[in-house]
C-alpha cells in the first residue's frame, strides 16, 4: 500500500513506511560452532541480517544509549525542541548544521530515508527527517523506534545492528561483558572510526567517551557511584580488528548454521527462547571449510577482474555520513583486515575517502568512476597509498557433503563472506547437464543396457501446446551418430538425452532426480523437456545432496548442518531427528552410472581437469546456456564436493567457458589438497569403478546419421520421424564375430553386476536394442 502524503508549507512528505520498521525480527541470535566445538561465528556479525530484540540487551547499555544520544527520548515527539533550537542557532550564526537528532529521527535516516536524505544534510533535509520522525512517533511505540534504532546504527568494525557488536569489539557475547564495555559500546556509535582503543591517537577519546556514558548513567540513576568508579578504573581492552578467529571460514559457517536454523522451526523455537545464549554446532570441518574457501579464491581470482561493489547515486565528490551509510549497505563488512573506502576521483591514480581515515590513493588505472564503492587494505597512518581488496565480478560456491552421514563439511557462499549478504550454496541456478545422471539412472531403471547404441545426432522433441523443441549440442556439432549410452553421457550429448527424456518422459527423470534430492519441495522440476539437459534451478546444496545419493548407491541422503543446539550451560536442547533412508533407484542402475561418471573424469568432459589428480574421482561437469553458470559435483567413497561458479546477476562468464574448463579445475584442486592435508583418504578398496570401455576400441559404425537423417536436419521425433527410423534401422541390430567382440566385448561394468549377453547366431555375440 503506497504510503500517505502530508503537504505542507515546505513541500510534500512521505509518511514513514511503518512496516519498513516493524519488520518481522528473525529470533535466531546466537553462537555457531565447528564440530570440533571451536568456535565458528556469532549470528548477527557483519554479513548477516540478524536482528535482535531488546529483551535480549543489556538494560543497563540501553539505558547508556538513551542517555549519550537522546536524554528525553521518553518524552519528547520525535523532535526534541530545546535541541533544535540550540542547533538552529549555531546554523544562523554561520556554523555546521550538526547535532538535535534524536534516535527517532537518527532511526528515520538509517531505516527510512531516501537516498537523497541521507547525503543531503542541509536544512531542509534535517526538516524532512523531522517531519517522519513526528510522524512516526504517532504510529509506533516508543520500544518499537528503539528496538529499530538498536538494530540500524553502525558500531564501527563493519557492524550495523547491535547483534553483533559485543562480539566484534570485545570477542564476547552481550551477557559477558560489564558496565565499562557496555558503556563504551553505547558511546561509540558517536564517531566509531576515532573511538578505537587500538588506535594510540585515539585511545585517550575513547576512554572519555565511555566515561561520559557511565557518568550519564549515573546522573539517571542507573548505576550506582561505586560502580562508576570501578567502572572507571578499568582499563578499556578490545581485541584487535580481525582477531576472531579465519574471517570467512567464520562468517560462512554461521550463516550455514543460520540458514540450517531458518528450516527447522523446533531449532528456531529454541534460539529463539534462548537469545544470545544459544549455541549451534555445525557439521562443518574447519580444516576442510579453509580449504575450500583458499582453493575457490585462488581460482575465481584468474578469472575474474575487480569491479566496485556499487555505486553511489548523485555522487558530488564529498563523502560525507549519507555516502557511508549508503557504502555500508553495498559493502556490510565485517572489514577486519579491509577498509570501505569511496572512489573520489581518477586518473593515472586512484584517489579514494577511506572509512575513518581520510584521503588515499590507489596506483594505476583500475577503470573506476567517482561513487564507486571499493575495499581498500587496512590503511596506515604513515602511508599515502592503500592496496585495493578486490571483489571479483565472477562468483563461486563450493559444498563437501559426507556420503554416509549427509554432514555439511566445508560450505562457501562465495568469494568473501565479509563483502557480500549473498550466499550462492543456496541460490537457485540452472544446472545444465550436471542433472544427467538421474536421467541415465531412470533409462537404466526402466530396462535399457549401458551398452545401448543411441543417436548423437540432432533432434526435434514435440511439446504442449504443438510447440517444438531442438536442442543443440555443445559447439554446435551434429554429433557422431550411433554411441553406445555410457558414451553418451561421458561426452555429455544433449541430443542423446533429449532423445531419453521423450522416450521416457520427463516424469520418470523428475521423480528420480528429487528423490535422490537433487531438488526438494521448495524449489521442484519445472516438468518441460529441455529440463533433463538442467533447465530448472536447483541450489548447489541440493545438487551435491543428489550426487551424494548416486555416492551411497541409490539411497537418499539428506543434508545436514546441525549437530546440536545448546544453552547457555551447555546442555542439548535440540538435536536433528534421524530421516529414515529410502531407496530411489536399483543399486544396479546406480552403479552403472557411477561408471559411466568414472568416464567423464577420465577421458571426458572433465578429463584436463584431473588428469594429474591422485585421487579417484567420479562426476559431471555442468554449463546453462550462454555459459552463464559452470558446474561441477563428484564424489569419491567418501565426500561428494560440488562446485559452482557464475555471475551474480546472470550474464555469460565467458564464451567457452564451461563446467569442465572452470568448475572441475576447482573440483579437482580441492579433492587433491584435502588427500595431501590428510583430511580425507587418497585410495579406496574397489574403487573408482572400472570404466565401460576404453574410447578407442568402441566401433561408432554407421558413423554418419542414415535414412531420414542423411540430410542433417534435425529428426522430428513424432510418429512419422519413428516411424521412418525403424524402417530404415530396424528396431534390434544384431552384431557378432571377432571384430565386434574385440572392440566391444571388453565392456565392463562395476562389482561385476553386468553379463554379457549371448547373441543370436554365435557364442559371445552383444546385442544392441535401440529404443528408437
Amino acid at each position: 500500500m503506497a504510503n500517505l502524503i502530508f503537504a505542507g508549507p515546505i513541500g510534500p512528505f512521505d509518511a514513514p513506511d511503518v512496516a519498513a520498521i516493524r519488520q518481522e525480527r528473525s529470533e535466531i541470535a546466537g553462537t555457531a560452532t565447528y564440530r570440533d566445538g571451536s568456535l565458528a561465528g556469532a549470528f548477527g556479525e557483519p554479513g548477516s541480517a540478524v536482528t535482535i530484540g531488546l529483551e535480549h540487551l543489556p538494560e543497563r547499555f540501553v539505558a547508556g544509549l538513551i542517555a549519550a544520544e537522546d536524554k528525553r527520548f521518553w518524552d519528547h515527539p520525535g523532535v526534541d525542541p530545546f535541541a533544535t533550537a540550540r542547533a538552529a542557532w549555531s546554523w544562523l550564526k554561520g556554523g555546521r548544521l550538526v547535532g538535535a537528532s534524536t534516535i527517532t529521527q537518527q532511526t528515520v535516516k538509517n531505516t527510512l530515508a531516501g537516498a537523497e536524505d541521507r547525503r543531503d544534510r542541509d536544512a531542509w533535509a534535517k526538516i524532512r527527517e523531522a517531519v517522519m520522525a513526528y510522524q512516526l512517533e504517532s504510529r509506533l511505540s516508543k520500544d518499537e523506534i528503539l528496538n529499530a534504532y538498536v538494530n540500524s546504527i553502525y558500531f564501527g568494525r563493519g557492524v550495523t545492528g547491535a547483534a553483533g557488536a559485543a562480539r566484534a569489539w570485545f570477542g564476547r557475547g552481550w551477557n559477558d561483558i560489564d558496565l565499562g564495555e557496555q558503556a563504551f559500546l553505547a558511546g561509540v556509535i558517536n564517531a566509531p572510526s576515532v573511538l578505537d582503543p587500538t588506535d594510540p591517537d585515539h585511545a585517550s577519546r575513547a576512554r572519555q567517551r565511555r566515561d561520559y556514558v557511565v557518568e550519564a548513567l549515573e546522573a539517571t540513576g542507573s548505576v550506582s557511584p561505586v560502580e562508576v568508579a570501578e567502572a572507571r578504573r578499568e582499563d578499556l581492552i578490545v581485541v584487535p580488528a580481525g582477531s576472531r578467529g579465519p574471517r570467512q571460514a567464520a562468517a560462512w559457517a554461521a550463516l550455514a548454521a543460520r540458514s540450517a536454523v531458518r528450516r527447522e522451526p523446533a531449532a528456531r523455537a529454541q534460539l529463539g527462547r534462548l537469545g544470545l545464549e544459544g549455541v549451534v554446532r555445525t557439521t562443518i570441518d574447519p580444516a576442510m571449510q579453509a580449504l575450500a574457501e583458499t582453493v575457490l579464491r585462488d581460482r575465481l581470482d584468474k578469472l575474474g577482474k575487480p569491479v566496485p561493489a556499487g555505486r553511489l547515486e548523485r555522487f558530488d565528490g564529498q563523502a560525507d555520513e549519507g555516502d557511508w551509510i549508503a557504502a555500508r549497505r553495498l559493502l556490510p563488512g565485517p572489514a577486519t583486515d579491509w577498509t570501505r573506502a569511496i572512489v573520489i576521483g581518477t586518473g593515472t591514480t586512484t584517489t579514494v575517502a577511506v572509512e575513518g581515515a581520510g584521503e588515499r590513493q590507489i596506483m594505476g588505472d583500475l577503470a573506476f568512476a567517482p561513487g564507486d564503492v571499493v575495499a581498500v587494505s587496512s590503511v596506515d597512518a604513515d602511508e599515502d597509498e592503500v592496496r585495493l581488496v578486490p571483489v571479483p565480478d565472477i562468483q563461486g560456491a563450493v559444498v563437501v557433503m559426507d556420503i554416509g552421514s549427509g554432514d555439511v563439511l566445508a560450505y562457501v557462499g562465495g568469494y568473501d563472506a565479509t563483502m557480500t549478504r549473498f550466499d550462492r550454496a543456496r541460490a537457485l541456478r540452472q544446472p545444465g547437464s550436471a542433472v544427467k545422471p538421474f536421467l541415465y539412472v531412470a533409462a537404466l531403471d526402466q530396462g535399457m543396457a549401458y551398452d545401448q547404441l543411441v543417436l548423437d545426432v540432432p533432434v526435434t522433441v514435440p511439446t504442449e501446446g504443438g510447440g517444438s523443441w531442438t536442442p543443440s549440442n555443445y559447439g554446435g556439432g551434429l554429433g557422431v551418430g550411433a554411441v553406445p549410452l555410457f558414451a553418451a553421457l561421458e561426452e555429455s550429448s544433449n541430443f542423446v538425452a533429449a532423445r531419453l527424456g521423450f522416450e521416457l518422459g520427463v516424469d520418470r527423470f523428475a521423480d528420480i532426480a528429487e528423490a535422490a534430492g537433487a531438488y526438494t519441495a521448495d524449489a521442484p522440476i519445472v516438468r518441460v523437456p529441455s529440463a533433463v539437459l538442467g533447465s530448472s534451478e536447483t541450489s548447489l546444496v541440493n545438487l551435491v545432496a543428489g550426487f551424494a545419493s548416486l555416492a551411497a548407491g541409490g539411497v537418499a541422503v539428506k543434508p545436514r548442518v546441525i549437530l546440536e543446539v545448546r544453552d547457555g550451560a551447555g546442555e542439548v536442547v535440540w538435536r536433528p531427528s534421524l530421516s529414515n533412508s529410502r531407496s530411489f533407484a536399483s543399486y544396479r542402475s546406480v552403479a552403472l552410472v557411477q561408471s559411466m561418471l568414472a568416464g567423464v573424469t577420465e577421458r571426458g568432459t572433465a578429463r584436463k581437469a584431473f588428469k594429474n589428480v591422485s585421487v579417484p574421482v567420479v562426476g559431471k561437469t555442468g554449463t546453462s546456456q550462454d555459459y552463464r553458470d559452470a558446474w561441477f559435483v563428484g564424489f569419491t567413497p567418501e565426500i561428494a564436493v560440488g562446485v559452482w561458479i557464475g555471475r551474480d546477476n546472470g550474464e555469460a562468464i565467458g564464451a567457452g567457458r564451461t563446467g569442465g574448463n572452470t568448475a572441475a579445475p576447482v573440483a579437482a584442486a580441492l579433492f587433491q589438497r584435502l588427500a595431501d592435508e590428510g583430511l580425507t583418504r587418497s585410495e579406496y578398496p574397489g574403487w573408482p569403478p572400472e570404466l565401460l570401455e576404453d574410447r578407442a576400441a568402441v566401433s561408432r559404425a554407421p558413423s554418419a546419421p542414415v535414412g531420414p537423417l542423411s540430410s542433417g536436419a534435425p529428426m522430428r521425433l513424432d510418429g512419422a520421424g519413428l516411424d521412418a527410423l525403424v524402417r530404415d534401422r530396424g528396431q534390434e541390430r544384431e552384431a557378432s564375430g571377432p571384430d565386434i567382440e574385440a572392440g566391444l566385448g571388453s565392456w565392463r561394468s562395476n562389482n561385476d553386476l553386468l553379463e554379457r549377453r549371448p547373441g543370436s547366431g554365435n557364442e559371445g555375440g552383444l546385442r544392441f536394442r535401440s529404443p528408437w
